[in-house]
C-alpha cells in the first residue's frame, strides 16, 4: 500500500495540509503562520513579478520554514551576528537572502533582498 501526501502549495491558502496514513486515517500536519513585517510583502510581490525563479526559491524556503525546524534545511540557514542577534538568514540565491525570526507558532519575515543591499 502506498502513502499519499496531499500538499497545499499556496501561501495565501488557509486550508491545512493533510497526510493520509497507510491505514487510510487522515492526519493534519502542523504548520507555522507566516508574518511579513514592514514592507516585505511588497518585496515578495515585486519578486513574484520580476523574477519567477527567485520567487520559486523563496516560496520553497518559506514552505520549509512553515513545516520543519527553522534552524536547519534549505538555503544554508545561519544565525545573524552583530546588531541583528536573534535573527536568522537563508540564501534565496548567491546574493539574495531572507532574514527572519521564529517562534513556536510563527515565522516573522523581516527582509527579502540582496545580501549587500539595505534589505
Amino acid at each position: 500500500m502506498t502513502i499519499h501526501f496531499i500538499e497545499v502549495i499556496s501561501l495565501d491558502c488557509k486550508r491545512p495540509n493533510f497526510l493520509i496514513n497507510r491505514d487510510l486515517s487522515i492526519e493534519r500536519i502542523w504548520m507555522r503562520s507566516i508574518v511579513f513585517e514592514g514592507d516585505t510583502w511588497k518585496k515578495y510581490e515585486d519578486l513574484r513579478k520580476k523574477d519567477k525563479v527567485l520567487h520559486k526559491n523563496l516560496c520553497k524556503i518559506i514552505q520549509y520554514l512553515q513545516r520543519h525546524d527553522p534552524m536547519t534545511g534549505l538555503g544554508k540557514p545561519e544565525m545573524v551576528r552583530e546588531n541583528l542577534t536573534g535573527f536568522w538568514s537563508r540564501r534565496i540565491s548567491h546574493k539574495d537572502r531572507v532574514i527572519y525570526k521564529f517562534s513556536e507558532d510563527s515565522i516573522y519575515i523581516f527582509a527579502i533582498g540582496g545580501h549587500y543591499d539595505n534589505c
